[in-house]
C-alpha cells in the first residue's frame, strides 16, 4: 500500500496526519502509523467510519499527540480511556458523535483527571453525559476554550450543570448548547458574570432565555461576535433589532419556523 510506503520513509518526521474520510484505513494502517510516526502531533480520522473498533487501541502509543480528532469514529469506550490516560499532552479533542462510547460520564471523569492542558472539546451529539460528567470534566480541564454540547439530551439546566460550567471555566471563548431546551436566564446570567473572554454562544432551540438576560450578556462579553438564537421563542425579531443596534459588532443569527 502506498501508505505504508510513505511512512517508512516520512514517518519519523510527520507532525500532522490528515485521514478525515479514509475509508480504506484499517487495524493495519493504525498498527504502522503507531509504530512509525511517534513524533505525531496532529492526528484527524474523522468520518473514517471504516474503522473497526480494535483499530483505535494503537493511538494510545502516541504519547505526543496535542490534537486529536475522532469525529463520527466507531472508537468504543476502551480505547478512549486508554489513550486518555496515555496522550497526556492533548490540547484539542473531538468525540463528536461516536456512538460507541457507552458512558461519557466515564470518559469525561478521565479527561478530568489526565487532560487538564485541554483547550478544545467536542461532545456534541453525546447521548448520555449528566451533569456529574460535566463536573469532573470542568474541575480538571480548567484551560478549556472552546466546549460544544450541542445536542446531548441528558444535560439539564435545573442541575446547575450549565452554571458549575460558567464558575469553572473563565477562558470559555465558545460554547455550544445548540438544541438544549433547559438553558435559561440563570445560565446566560452565570456567563456573563464568569466568561467574559466569551466570542461566540449558541443556545438555538430553548424558550428559557429571555431579551433581559441577553442584554447582560452582551454588555460584560465585549469580544463576542456570534450569537446564535435561533428557534429561541422570546427572542423575536424586534428583539433582535434592538440588540443589534446596540451591539453592532455581534452577529445575532436568527432562524424561525414560518
Amino acid at each position: 500500500m502506498c501508505l505504508f510506503r510513505f511512512l517508512k520513509v516520512c514517518g519519523s518526521e510527520l507532525l500532522r496526519l490528515e485521514l478525515s474520510c479514509g475509508h480504506f484505513l484499517n487495524e493495519t494502517c493504525m498498527k504502522v502509523i503507531a509504530e512509525t510516526c511517534q513524533n505525531l502531533q496532529e492526528l484527524n480520522l474523522s468520518s473514517s467510519d471504516k474503522l473497526p473498533p480494535p483499530a483505535f487501541n494503537h493511538i494510545a502509543k502516541l504519547y505526543n499527540l496535542k490534537r486529536l480528532i475522532l469525529y463520527r469514529t466507531k472508537v468504543e469506550q476502551t480505547a478512549v480511556l486508554s489513550i486518555l490516560n496515555f496522550c497526556s499532552e492533548l490540547q484539542h479533542l473531538s468525540l463528536g458523535s461516536c456512538v460507541m462510547i457507552n458512558d461519557y460520564d466515564t470518559v469525561a471523569s478521565m479527561m478530568g483527571a489526565k487532560c487538564n492542558k485541554l483547550r478544545t472539546l467536542d461532545l456534541w451529539r453525546c447521548k448520555n453525559i449528566t451533569e456529574n460528567g460535566i463536573a469532573e470534566l470542568a474541575s480538571g480541564c480548567p484551560l478549556l476554550e472552546e466546549l460544544d454540547l450541542g445536542w446531548c439530551p441528558t444535560l439539564q439546566s435545573s442541575t446547575g450543570c450549565f452554571a458549575k460550567l460558567a464558575r469553572k471555566l473563565p477562558n470559555l471563548q465558545k460554547l455550544f448548547l445548540t438544541a438544549n431546551r433547559s438553558v435559561c436566564d440563570s445560565d446566560i446570567e452565570e456567563l456573563a458574570a464568569n466568561c467574559t473572554n466569551l466570542r461566540q454562544l449558541d443556545i438555538l432551540g430553548t424558550r428559557m432565555v429571555s431579551p433581559a438576560s441577553l442584554r447582560k450578556l452582551l454588555e460584560s462579553c465585549k469580544d463576542l461576535s456570534l450569537l446564535d438564537v435561533s428557534f429561541c421563542s422570546q427572542i423575536d425579531n424586534r428583539v433582535v433589532l434592538e440588540l443589534n443596534a446596540n451591539f453592532p459588532n455581534v452577529f445575532i443569527k436568527k432562524s424561525f419556523t414560518q
